[in-house]
């Protein structure tokens, strides 16, 4: 399973229904909210418009991209899970599998012939984007939060908490939870596993770095790559005493 599925499979279990219904005909409202997007459009073929098309080739298609359709007056929109339009995180009644209420996966050829079957006109593959309209790219996985990955190391049963550089209290998975549920309401709305698990993903070193940029703590020479040092380990220490 790629990273990028691991990461809608483990929001759309959040996210099962939008605002109590069905996510159906609103497939441009999953794209803005899975991916954190500031501009929204009223239709996809909207979003299709203020997009920069790379390929009318499915087979094309990174890991990430969105595809769009002509279809109807609104148009339809997804977003490729595995690359290749082979897997689509979309909104629709025609998927061909359901995370949630018109929530799921489908291919590119799958979804528009189920859609064409309906019978309420074919719709038109128009191709793929780096980008959601005027939307920054996303490219990476990484950009979306984090879950835990296959060669992240297993934790014990009973892991022996660990005392961050510059903090004097131990620190369990309850202290790692709070930290991040913390951050994340602070840090516009960020979802990291770190939040249900308790476990310090590469995600959660993430957002320390990201909230010690946000508040200046830092100081110069910063990165933000995930991989916790001495000052990440001061910052965890630092939010540890502010998270309640």
């Amino acid at each position: 399973m790629s990273k990028m599925k691991s990461i809608m499979a483990y929001w759309a279990d959040g996210h099962k229904l939008r605002d109590g219904k069905s996510w159906s005909q609103w497939c441009g409202s999953l794209m803005v909210r899975f991916n954190g997007l500031s501009i929204a459009y009223p239709k996809a073929i909207d979003a299709w418009r203020a997009s920069k098309i790379e390929s009318t080739d499915p087979r094309k298609a990174p890991v990430g991209a969105f595809h769009y359709w002509a279809w109807g007056r609104s148009g339809h929109v997804g977003q490729d899970a595995s690359g290749g339009g082979t897997r689509v995180f979309m909104a629709s009644n025609y998927c061909s599998s359901y995370m949630g209420a018109g929530l799921g996966w489908a291919s590119v050829a799958g979804w528009a012939s189920r859609a064409a079957a309906a019978g309420i006109g074919a719709p038109r593959y128009l191709g793929w984007s780096k980008n959601y309209g005027a939307n920054r790219t996303v490219r990476k996985a990484d950009d979306l939060g984090d879950v835990p990955h296959s060669d992240d190391p297993k934790p014990p049963v009973n892991p022996t908490p660990v005392t961050p550089a510059g903090g004097t209290k131990t620190l369990t998975k309850a202290d790692v939870r709070r930290i991040a549920r913390y951050l994340n309401k602070r840090l516009s709305g960020r979802n990291t596993i770190a939040a249900h698990s308790g476990i310090r993903t590469k995600g959660y070193w993430k957002l320390l770095q990201r909230a010690g940029r946000h508040d200046h703590l830092y100081g110069k020479g910063y990165v933000v790559n995930g991989v916790p040092g001495p000052k990440t380990r001061a910052l965890e220490a630092h939010y540890n005493s502010k998270a309640k």
